[in-house]
């Protein structure tokens, strides 16, 4: 998970998201700049705080620790930390492997993987444009060139060079 405070009053969401704990309200963490150079201070806490807070998402939804007499400990999925952080007014997100990435729902609606038939490796999933514009939709058209596909088009169309010049690019080695 991804957690970003770059306000005070992120500062301020994350701190009641956590249930206050007393090391936000430490001396050194008062100001922005003072929680800059405390960085890895926070990221130690924080760890602490999702070892103790977050859960498998198949796991149990309450679990007793072994050998503590009481009521459970509430444990959270990741996607319910993220929730419960933003509730608070704090920019966070699930960080994403690979795989997961290509099962998301929301890519998956917003058409982000376009699969495009490359000469030596097949069919391979492409990212694309990472915005949409209305008037010009960008689009991928081609898979990634082989090496030295695109030579004549780039040297003789974009670059200006004449059909003998290119010719004798070509035999001096220089596209090699």
């Amino acid at each position: 998970m991804a957690v970003a405070c770059a306000t005070e009053k992120h500062w301020e969401g994350l701190k009641a998201a956590l249930g206050r704990p007393e090391w936000c309200d430490m001396d050194r963490m008062r100001r922005r700049w003072q929680r800059l150079n405390e960085q890895k201070e926070i990221d130690r806490h924080l760890g602490y705080w999702f070892e103790d807070y977050t859960r498998a998402e198949t796991e149990e939804e309450f679990q007793t620790e072994e050998g503590v007499e009481g009521p459970p400990v509430r444990k959270f999925t990741t996607k319910q930390v993220v929730e419960l952080f933003q509730s608070f007014g704090v920019p966070c997100g699930i960080v994403q492997s690979a795989e997961e990435m290509h099962a998301d729902p929301q890519l998956a609606h917003r058409h982000h993987y376009w699969k495009l038939e490359h000469p030596y490796m097949g069919l391979r999933t492409y990212d694309a444009p990472a915005f949409r514009l209305s008037e010009t939709p960008g689009e991928l058209t081609k898979a990634a060139p082989m090496l030295g596909e695109d030579n004549e088009y780039v040297y003789k169309d974009l670059i200006g060079v004449s059909d003998d010049e290119f010719v004798d690019l070509m035999a001096s080695g220089v596209m090699e």
